[in-house]
């Protein structure tokens, strides 16, 4: 309120110019909108300067106009994107409360603002709507003589769509060999986490991330993306893995060829190993599993002369198979025996035909012993068409009986022998060769009477001797009666003059000087039961009583 007029008074008295007034504050009391009336009141100063009356002058009447409050409410930006945030400002006048209103997605424009003059702001935290949306903001602001009420709206954009992308091995699907490993890698947008299975890696991207070995004939890599209002997007690679294919290994032998003395030899084999080749399994000439698998070797030992064979079979994920092209073989030779010192031993002519007993001496390096044998005999120095042949005997015996032969004929012998491990020797002919007699030797007998002489009385011997032939000139013999007494005849007279048994010796050699008697020759069998034979006993007894007739008296 304001009271303004000439004062021509207090001029004069200061010596200024001017009007003189009042200006104060309307009472609130006044504010009612009723009508009042206004006065001025003022002293009358006198020209020394004091103030001897009062004076008062009538302004008017007047009502006073109480302002309504304003507010006005902004947002910035009025368009955000998901997840975005805007700023409300709002600017109140002549108000004594404000309230926020509207839409409330945050929780936090609720409730009294600040009511004071000017501007005021306050942002509307992140906004995060499951899809596009237009959020509504409100203010009002209130005194005693009314309200005012702004209203501003934010847009929200919706979500991004997230994305996601998974390689192996930089392809969106792969094949590879067994046992290999693949590099998986990710990328994604819109997104605030990703998870990959199986793997178990997790990141909004990722790469250099290694399978390891895939043995499996097919894998899948799923990328799992969680984005804005926990929107998903997924992904997956597949990784098909080729057959295993079957084991690679080998298998040779340093010696495939041995002698009987061998100190061995050794075994050797290679493989593509683990993963392809899990297992060596040895069968034939030896067992078990081989290791190491990628390279190894292993020795015989001594083998004993034969035929060995080894195998080895690969084992793995692609089945199984047999290292190098087979088997592979050692051949040990046996040890050759031999057989020497051939000969043949003719037999006592006097108790048999002719014939001969094949000997020779059995020797092998080794010291196996002698299991069979093989004996030929001919009569024209070939052996094409041997006139005995043995056969192959299973013996360790070291002679052969030829069995009958013929008289007067030249013979060669050749043997054969075979070892324990049947190896053959060569056949070794004997050096010479043997003859038999040109005919046979005298078959000794006799006979005498009476067979059971008496002593002193003359007895009567009879060579009862078989020739095989020469010139009947030409032929001895030689008797012993056991008495000491002897003869050269071929039947002989003997008288024994003392009782006793007496042994009778009879030696014969015919033309060929080929001689029969009991010197070594043992027992020739008589022509008949009554011939003694070259060894014959005789009993002399006392005289036969000779009788007297006599004339009776």
């Amino acid at each position: 309120m304001t009271a303004n007029g000439s004062r021509p008074d207090v001029n004069a008295i200061l010596g200024i110019t001017g009007n003189h007034g009042y200006t104060g504050n309307t009472p609130a009391s006044f504010k009612d909108g009723a009508l009042h009336h206004a006065y001025v009141y003022a002293l009358n100063i006198n020209s020394s300067g004091t103030a001897n009356s009062a004076l008062d002058a009538y302004i008017g009447d007047f009502r006073v106009k109480c302002p309504l409050p304003t507010v006005t409410l902004t947002s910035n930006p009025d368009a955000v994107a998901y997840n975005g945030a805007s700023t409300l400002t709002w600017t109140p006048a002549n108000a004594d409360t404000c309230t926020a209103g509207g839409d409330n997605p945050n929780g936090n424009w609720t409730s009294s603002k600040t009511d004071t003059d000017g501007s005021h702001s306050e942002g509307t935290g992140n906004l995060t709507p499951a899809s596009g949306a237009t959020y509504n903001y409100s203010i009002t602001c209130t005194n005693a003589y009314g309200s005012a009420n702004a209203v501003t709206s934010v847009q929200v954009a919706a979500p991004l769509v997230p994305t996601v992308d998974i390689k192996a091995d930089d392809q969106n699907s792969l094949t590879v060999d067994y046992y290999d490993s693949a590099t998986i890698s990710w990328t994604s947008s819109n997104t605030d986490s990703c998870s990959i299975s199986p793997g178990g890696w997790t990141g909004t991207s990722g790469s250099g991330y290694e399978t390891g070995p895939l043995t499996q004939s097919q894998y899948t890599y799923t990328a799992t993306c969680t984005g804005a209002a926990n929107q998903q997007a997924t992904d997956l690679v597949t990784i098909t893995v080729n057959n295993a294919p079957t084991p690679t290994c080998s298998l040779s032998v340093d010696n495939s060829s041995l002698a009987w003395n061998n100190t061995g030899t050794t075994l050797r084999w290679t493989s593509n190993g683990n993963p392809l080749t899990t297992a060596l399994n040895a069968s034939g000439n030896w067992s078990g599993s081989k290791t190491p698998l990628a390279s190894g070797s292993e020795g015989t030992g001594h083998l004993e002369p034969g035929n060995y064979s080894y195998t080895l079979t690969g084992v793995g994920p692609g089945g199984n198979t047999t290292c190098g092209s087979g088997a592979v073989s050692v051949s040990v030779t046996a040890p050759t025996p031999t057989a020497s010192n051939i000969s043949a031993t003719q037999p006592n002519y006097c108790v048999t035909g002719p014939a001969a007993t094949i000997g020779w001496t059995y020797s092998d390096a080794s010291g196996s012993p002698q299991t069979k044998y093989q004996v030929q005999i001919t009569n024209t120095g070939s052996f094409t068409n041997p006139i005995i042949d043995s056969g192959v005997v299973t013996s360790s015996g070291t002679s052969f009986y030829s069995g009958p032969l013929q008289f007067n004929v030249t013979y060669k012998a050749r043997v054969m022998v075979w070892n324990t491990y049947n190896n053959p020797s060569a056949w070794e002919t004997m050096s010479g060769n043997f003859k038999t007699p040109s005919y046979a030797y005298p078959q000794v007998g006799m006979s005498w009477t009476p067979k059971k002489p008496p002593k002193n009385t003359p007895v009567q011997f009879t060579d009862r001797t078989v020739f095989g032939g020469g010139n009947t000139n030409s032929r001895n013999w030689a008797w012993t009666f056991g008495d000491g007494g002897t003869s050269s005849s071929q039947n002989p007279t003997h008288t024994y003059t003392t009782e006793n048994s007496f042994l009778l010796t009879l030696t014969v050699t015919d033309a060929a000087g080929q001689t029969c008697g009991t010197t070594g020759y043992g027992t020739i069998q008589g022509l008949d039961p009554a011939i003694c034979n070259a060894n014959c006993g005789i009993n002399v007894q006392k005289p036969i009583p000779s009788i007297k007739e006599v004339a009776p008296k």
